[in-house]
């Protein structure tokens, strides 16, 4: 059963939304501080804020990823952690509503036997209601 969910999710993932919004934000480090962009043109519309619980990404301690929509525009996501520079693999990142305004998932990085300051990325996938698209990679260590 757990097999034929994977798969199905793994064909509906190749199913395009209606249209895709162009991000624009400013060069932010989510371990430095929150990470704040405008998921349309409209400058003064309320921003995402996307921040993590951790100040240092360190192997196999789970830290919380927390994004805030203000708005509610916010109808699933879809994330992935990923080696920066370096092939690791990707790991899912699920995340659920904590409140109309606010998800949150869990994750962790492996261990790198060949450098111990390993760069990881995060690359999220909003949908948000009326199915518009938004992607964006974020880089969570910067060594």
């Amino acid at each position: 059963m757990t097999l034929s969910v994977l798969w199905l999710s793994y064909l509906l993932s190749g199913c395009q939304p209606n249209s895709q919004i162009d991000v624009k934000f400013d060069a932010c480090t989510l371990s430095q501080q929150g990470c704040r962009f405008h998921v349309s043109d409209d400058s003064g519309a309320k921003p995402v804020v996307i921040s993590i619980d951790a100040e240092k990404i360190e192997p196999l301690k789970p830290f919380t990823i927390t994004i805030s929509d203000p708005l509610d525009r916010i109808d699933r996501i879809e994330s992935r952690l990923t080696g920066v520079g370096m092939e690791m693999g990707s790991m899912p990142i699920r995340f659920e509503t904590r409140t109309p305004h606010l998800w949150q998932g869990k994750a962790a990085t492996t261990v790198c036997s060949v450098d111990q300051h390993m760069r990881w990325g995060v690359e999220i996938k909003m949908v948000l209601k009326g199915n518009v698209s938004v992607q964006s990679r974020w880089l969570l260590v910067d060594e």
